[in-house]
């Protein structure tokens, strides 16, 4: 056998390899995150089963539909699953950067899943979501609040009215903030 089909038997032989280790830890994620491993195989599903597995709702997946969302979601998706598991945000920019190294480490490393939405705080569209859907989150907010503080300050300022009273008008405006 020449050296020219040995390195062309390397490189078709080293890159299935890879795949085959990188789809068997992404595998064993799935299954520390109580999924089955097939799940991680199948297109679409797979973030399906993974956002379902983070966030208690599968279809937040959508969310990568979303121009320009989609880039911040797709971090904070590697950043969460780090999360789950235990993981500090280095951890979880290498799951972004170098994924297939970072599942092999997470997928067959000593590493447990720790939960889903409980362990990971909610992202902002579905803080503002939870926000309009429930309107008694915003009874008693005062949109001026900051304004009005503003002007507190500068009544102060004018020697209108006593540093004692701007304080508490200014203690009460924060609480409905």
């Amino acid at each position: 056998m020449s050296v020219l089909s040995m390195f062309a038997a390397l490189t078709v032989a080293v890159p299935v390899i890879v795949a085959i280790v990188v789809f068997a830890a992404d595998w064993m994620v799935y299954r520390k995150m109580g999924r089955e491993g097939w799940e991680s195989l199948v297109p679409v599903y797979n973030l399906w089963a993974l956002c379902q597995s983070l966030y208690g709702n599968g279809w937040k997946f959508l969310f990568l539909l979303v121009p320009i969302y989609n880039i911040y979601f797709a971090v904070k998706m590697q950043l969460d699953l780090a999360k789950a598991f235990g993981k500090k945000v280095g951890f979880g920019l290498g799951l972004l950067f170098l994924p297939e190294f970072f599942k092999v480490i997470l997928g067959f490393g000593s590493a447990k899943f720790n939960g889903e939405s409980d362990t990971v705080e909610p992202d902002l569209v579905s803080k503002a979501v939870e926000r309009i859907m429930k309107p008694e989150l915003k009874a008693g907010r005062d949109e001026n609040a900051l304004e009005k503080i503003e002007k507190l300050n500068e009544l102060k300022k004018a020697g209108i009215i006593t540093e004692e009273e701007c304080a508490a008008k200014v203690k009460e405006l924060m609480k409905r903030i």
